[in-house]
């Protein structure tokens, strides 16, 4: 049998998770829409992660610990999320030479904006004719889709 996955929505109050189902080839095409590099890498991160979007727009280059496949979140729920190798990779490669800073850049090379997040997922959603419940939603989540390496 194939294997699906529940997406774009999680409601916290039931820690139920609602919206349409994809299976594990249409999460990996998602990930292929992206036209650019860091929106893939952003797209991977949700994906593989239980990311919220306020947490990844605050991401720091010093969070992501390569050594030990791990991303510290701070904040309110701060907590450590162990990553797959394919996932550092694709940060490694998206971080470049940099040594600090935001880990997301916006085009204009400023830390990346809840909006432009938003904007993000929302254009992706929209190509791969996923429609959100609630696109603005904090916790939209990407990992219910799935885990993907």
């Amino acid at each position: 049998s194939t294997q699906r996955y529940n997406c774009l929505m999680a409601d916290k109050a039931t820690d139920r998770v609602g919206g349409p189902f994809l299976t594990e080839t249409e999460l990996s095409a998602l990930i292929q829409i992206p036209a650019n590099f860091r929106d893939r890498c952003l797209i991977k991160l949700f994906a593989q992660t239980d990311i919220l979007r306020r947490e990844l727009c605050d991401l720091t280059i010093p969070d992501i610990k390569f050594a030990l496949n791990q991303i510290n979140i701070s904040g309110p729920k701060s907590r450590i999320i162990d990553c797959s190798d394919d996932l550092l990779n694709d940060l490694k490669t998206h971080i470049g030479t940099r040594t600090d800073g935001p880990l997301f850049l916006s085009n204009r090379n400023r830390q990346i904006s809840l909006r432009q997040i938003n904007y993000i997922l929302q254009g992706i959603g929209k190509r791969a004719g996923i429609k959100s419940p609630n696109p603005n939603h904090k916790h939209i989540n990407l990992r219910s889709f799935a885990k993907v390496s």
